[in-house]
């Protein structure tokens, strides 16, 4: 995948270009957050968005603040080694009180605070004017309560609400407006589920309060800068979630399950779609891989860039060497590659009903003789046509498993026909995890 910026990236003098990149391109080591530039003193910090050098940017007390951003806000201590500076939430809820903007302050970061807008697949009606009003007396008040706290970093007003056919603009608008009328030191930003030309246009035309635009994208991520500029969009943005594919976009197994790639492999996914993405330095501000901790949504692994104790999995480490420059000192596995019976974990798999068949693993960045590899056999989850976010709890089948060398299993293939998962997760002395997964189809017959 070229790394070349987008065409129609500003091309930028000689002079511009080496002070963006002596101010703020230049990897950080370990703890030294770039948010740690700003005032610590109580009271909000005056965040700005302005337009220097061909580019917009943050100033955060007066000095450029270069985002370093997830979607998330856990495992804050990785977070602020790896030079992370923003944090990002979907409601006030998960402020935990407050308490996340406190932690979040205290190791120099700041926090784009989501505030949650109904959805239309939820039963939220936006031509009803008293859920309208509801919302918006909630809303308001949430930004009463936290707008001084100095971690505060932007305003997220709704988070995909615009999905399914939901019109939610003119609350937006609302809501922004008492942004500019109450709080003069934050700016506001709206989440967006795609980069979709109407649903940006939307926003530009019906929501002009709106000060950063905000992109959800996975397997689309490469439309971005053209559909922001197709809808007009001439302001910064945001690409607020990245990631691999998601469970609802492919690639599928001919019996329509989604197939997740080895954690190596997302690793280098993360990586290629993290720099293409900031490749418009005119208009990007920011991409924030999701999700920052722990989510057990389509599997344990898709979405999660920790697992359930905290481990951190091969995209974490890609991302600090972004960041950072360097690889953290200890790896988490590279995992690239699963397969049974010699057949990839892409390809479709077909097993017979109680044969017994060989599995393999290949990684990397671990010693196969400390490692700690544990093997599962699932029944596979159903998930709902766009319902990808959902969360997905099976039991593993109890299947003879015979552990033949690191990389290799003999295991029992159920008897009950049927669609299931293989999972292998192998985890460090050190706490550090490489995953992977192969679909496979249980049926009888030749």
């Amino acid at each position: 995948m070229s790394m070349a910026p987008a065409p129609h990236a500003e091309c930028f003098s000689l002079t511009s270009w080496l002070m963006i990149t002596l101010m703020m391109l230049a990897p950080h080591a370990p703890g030294q957050a770039l948010a740690q530039q700003a005032a610590t003193g109580p009271g909000p910090i005056k965040v700005e968005v302005v337009e220097r050098y061909g580019r917009f940017m943050l100033l955060r007390d007066g000095k450029p603040f270069e985002m370093r951003a997830v979607s998330g806000f856990d495992e804050l201590d990785t977070a602020a080694a790896a030079g992370v500076n923003t944090l990002r939430t979907w409601s006030t809820k998960h402020l935990d009180n407050g308490r996340i903007l406190d932690e979040a302050h205290a190791r120099g970061m700041g926090v784009m605070v989501g505030l949650w807008l109904g959805h239309k697949r939820d039963g939220f009606d936006y031509s009803d004017p008293e859920m309208v009003k509801e919302q918006y007396d909630r809303v308001t008040a949430e930004i009463l309560k936290y707008k001084d706290h100095p971690a505060v970093l932007i305003w997220g007003i709704g988070n995909e609400a615009e999905a399914r056919g939901g019109q939610p603009y003119e609350a937006i608008q609302q809501i922004a407006e008492f942004v500019k009328e109450v709080d003069p030191y934050h700016p506001t930003a709206t989440v967006l589920a795609g980069s979709h030309v109407d649903r940006i246009t939307a926003v530009r035309t019906r929501a002009p309060s709106i000060d950063i635009l905000g992109i959800n994208t996975y397997s689309h991520y490469a439309n971005v800068a053209e559909n922001v500029r197709k809808a007009g969009w001439t302001g910064p943005y945001i690409v607020t979630e990245i990631g691999n594919n998601g469970t609802w976009e492919g690639p599928r197994t001919t019996w329509d399950v989604p197939i997740e790639p080895p954690s190596g492999i997302k690793a280098q996914l993360y990586r290629e779609r993290y720099l293409d993405l900031m490749a418009n330095r005119r208009q990007c501000l920011a991409a924030f891989p999701f999700k920052w901790g722990y989510v057990p949504k389509g599997t344990s692994t898709w979405f999660s860039l920790f697992h359930a104790n905290g481990e951190p999995n091969a995209v974490v480490d890609q991302m600090i060497q972004i960041w950072t420059g360097r690889w953290p000192q200890d790896r988490s596995p590279w995992v690239t590659e699963l397969n049974i019976e010699g057949q990839p974990y892409d390809s479709s798999i077909t097993l017979k009903p109680g044969t017994v068949v060989t599995a393999e693993v290949r990684y990397t960045h671990a010693d196969p003789h400390t490692l700690d590899s544990r093997w599962q056999v699932k029944p596979e989850a159903t998930i709902a046509s766009g319902q990808g976010s959902q969360a997905i709890n099976v039991t593993a089948v109890d299947t003879p498993i015979e552990v033949i060398d690191p990389y290799t299993i003999r295991f029992t293939v159920p008897s009950e026909p049927g669609p299931y998962r293989l999972y292998f997760y192998g985890y460090t002395p050190t706490d550090r995890l490489g995953s992977a997964n192969a679909p496979f189809l249980v049926a009888s017959g030749p």
